[in-house]
């Protein structure tokens, strides 16, 4: 359900994105760049699924989904460290021990929303 909801969120900044700063000028692309928290219950994969699912028949213009997977910052209780990682884990990286505390941000973030316009009566490209 949460990757439904994801996607449902990114379409929605897209089309709000396009309606408010681009609804006079023709786009050929759009291209959403997300980071998804490894602790999120959704995978990299089934949120483009998903995604490409709810944007199927938008031709044109084009929309592509970028998934990185987000750095999440952890400390050790016992060796009193700081470390970042991209896969779920419950054990420090340096002394082993499974005593720290993980401090998760939001499951998905939206990055930036990359708007390319026709080129033929266009040379713009937009980052927010």
């Amino acid at each position: 359900m949460h990757d439904l909801r994801f996607a449902q969120q990114i379409v929605s900044v897209i089309e709000e994105t396009l309606r408010k700063e681009y609804s006079d000028k023709p786009v050929s692309l759009v291209t959403a760049h997300v980071s998804l928290s490894p602790f999120s219950h959704v995978s990299a994969q089934r949120l483009k699924d998903i995604f490409e699912l709810l944007v199927e028949g938008e031709n044109p213009p084009l929309i592509e989904l970028d998934v990185k997977t987000m750095e999440i910052d952890i400390f050790c209780k016992r060796c009193r460290r700081r470390s970042k990682v991209k896969e779920p884990t419950v054990v420090c990286p340096y002394c082993k021990i499974e005593d720290i505390q993980v401090f998760i941000q939001e499951e998905l973030v939206i990055d930036s929303i990359e708007i390319e316009t026709d080129a033929s009566l266009f040379n713009e490209e937009r980052t927010l």
